[in-house]
């Protein structure tokens, strides 16, 4: 079922495994059905498993509109996640993250590994270049909320 977009697009960046701490995927659940209930679409890394996969899970669960952005070199080490709304497969990683940058509002950062930080060093740095204007960053640590 697709689902027609809102006017405010969410990159969630988070890790395409569950990472060490349980809570971890019950933070990506909590933050993906607040944003779902404020009507927000959600923006994510196109996999299917670990975070990425609860994401989208979640979402479409709750009736968000869901995008996906894949380079398709991934295609052969991750699962694509097929159901979501929409799908952007780009031939490169500068390709995903300048798609990640042109079509997301605000940002935010759940658990992940190397490429979770280097989505966060490439919007902070767009945003303090002023690459990006009028957009936000959260960063979501258990209870601890930090907006830049």
């Amino acid at each position: 079922m697709k689902i027609k977009n809102s006017n405010h697009k969410v990159a969630i960046f988070c890790g395409s495994m569950f990472g060490s701490n349980k809570e971890y995927k019950n933070i990506a659940v909590k933050v993906t059905q607040y944003l779902a209930r404020k009507k927000y679409d959600i923006v994510y890394g196109g996999g299917e498993n670990g975070l990425m996969g609860v994401v989208a899970n979640t979402a479409l669960k709750n009736k968000a509109h869901v995008t996906g952005i894949i380079p398709n070199f991934l295609e052969s080490r991750e699962a694509i996640h097929r159901q979501i709304d929409d799908l952007h497969i780009t031939k490169t990683m500068e390709q995903r993250k300048k798609k990640f940058l042109s079509i997301s509002d605000s940002f935010i950062a759940l658990p992940g590994g190397g490429g979770t930080i280097e989505e966060i060093g490439l919007v902070l740095s767009a945003l303090q270049l002023g690459v990006i204007k009028n957009k936000k960053f959260i960063r979501i640590k258990k209870n601890l909320l930090i907006c830049f």
